[in-house]
C-alpha cells in the first residue's frame, strides 16, 4: 500500500531525443508536446545533438533542454570549428552504446526518439 502512494507522488522523468530543433514538423509536435505535459507530473528532458532551431526558445521554457554540441563553437571559426566538425562526425561512427554512454548521463523512466534516424539507433 505504501509504495503505492509513493509512485503517485513521484515525478515521472522523460526524456526526449532527436538531432536538432530546427524548423521541421516532427520538431513542431515535440515543442506542442512538451507544453502541453503536465509539469506537476513529469520531469521533462530534451537533448538535442546540435544546439539551435527555431523551437528551442520554446522548449527551454517548458522543461530542461541540453545540447550534446554548443552552435558557439561551430560559428567561432579556426580550430573550434573543425574540432566541432570532428565530434559531430564521430558520434554517428561510435557503436550506439557508446554514443549513449557519452550524450545522455542521467536515468530516465521513459526515453522517446523523435524522429528517425541516429535517435531511433541510440534510444
Amino acid at each position: 500500500m505504501r509504495k503505492a502512494v509513493w509512485c503517485k507522488l513521484m515525478k515521472r522523468s522523460v526524456l526526449f531525443f532527436l538531432e536538432s530543433l530546427g524548423g521541421g514538423g516532427a520538431e513542431k509536435v515535440l515543442s506542442d508536446l512538451v507544453c502541453n505535459l503536465d509539469q506537476a507530473k513529469y520531469d521533462v528532458t530534451v537533448i538535442s545533438v546540435a544546439d539551435g532551431g527555431v523551437y528551442e526558445p520554446i522548449v527551454k521554457r517548458q522543461c530542461h533542454y541540453r545540447p550534446v554540441f554548443a552552435n558557439g563553437d561551430y560559428k567561432a571559426g579556426g580550430w573550434k570549428k573543425l574540432w566541432y566538425i570532428l565530434k559531430y562526425k564521430l558520434i554517428y561512427c561510435l557503436p550506439a552504446t557508446i554514443a549513449y554512454r557519452w550524450m545522455i548521463h542521467e536515468e530516465y523512466d521513459v526515453e522517446v526518439a523523435f524522429v528517425e534516424g541516429f535517435a531511433t539507433r541510440l534510444i
